[in-house]
């Protein structure tokens, strides 16, 4: 089914309970990784996102892709609860292009977006996905943060970054924009 797997971490939140499909207790959130991409073998649906806690040791899988459930309503931001554990979306690829993403994590912050300008901007951008691969194509292993909006569908990258810093000349600041989410790579060095 997927050849490559990239992580979107929201951290501190969950769906509410209604989505949950499975339960388990594992020690670790690969553990818990693991059990929602073999979730068709194994418990007979398709995982596309799932929480794991790590001092409770919680993992619960869930077959909604959270962006599915994201709006500017008051309903849609109650589909999604604080918790101790964090939220993990699923991306699935397929292309071989892809590969230099698979197992890397993104994290998400919603209604925000950086101060400032970016280094490259696209209009017409149809989903994250394709905001992804444009700033992966235009910086190779430099992307550092997509700003991505499903509304206008206006994708903003650029080579710099601001939640936890990766160089001292990452000082921008979020800011909340309603319109936008903005989401950081956390590399491995």
């Amino acid at each position: 089914m997927c050849k490559w797997n990239i992580l979107i971490i929201e951290n501190q939140k969950q769906l509410d309970s209604k989505y949950e499909k499975h339960s388990i207790i594992t020690s670790s959130m690969n553990n818990c990784s693991t059990s929602c991409l073999e979730s068709l073998d194994k418990y007979g649906f398709v995982c596309r996102s799932f929480m794991f806690d790590e001092p409770s040791e919680q993992c619960i899988l869930y077959e909604e892709d959270p962006t599915n459930l994201v709006g500017n309503s008051t309903e849609s931001e109650s589909n999604f609860i604080t918790s101790n554990g964090n939220l993990y979306r699923v991306l699935c690829s397929t292309e071989d292009k892809d590969k230099v993403l698979d197992n890397k994590t993104l994290e998400c912050y919603r209604h925000k977006r950086l101060r400032g300008r970016h280094q490259m901007e696209m209009y017409n951008t149809r989903n994250f996905y394709d905001c992804l691969t444009g700033c992966l194509k235009k910086f190779g292993h430099n992307c550092r943060s997509i700003e991505y909006s499903y509304v206008q569908q206006i994708c903003r990258f650029s080579t710099r970054s601001v939640v936890g810093p990766i160089s001292s000349t990452d000082n921008d600041a979020l800011i909340d924009d309603e319109l936008f989410d903005y989401y950081q790579f956390k590399w491995s060095k």
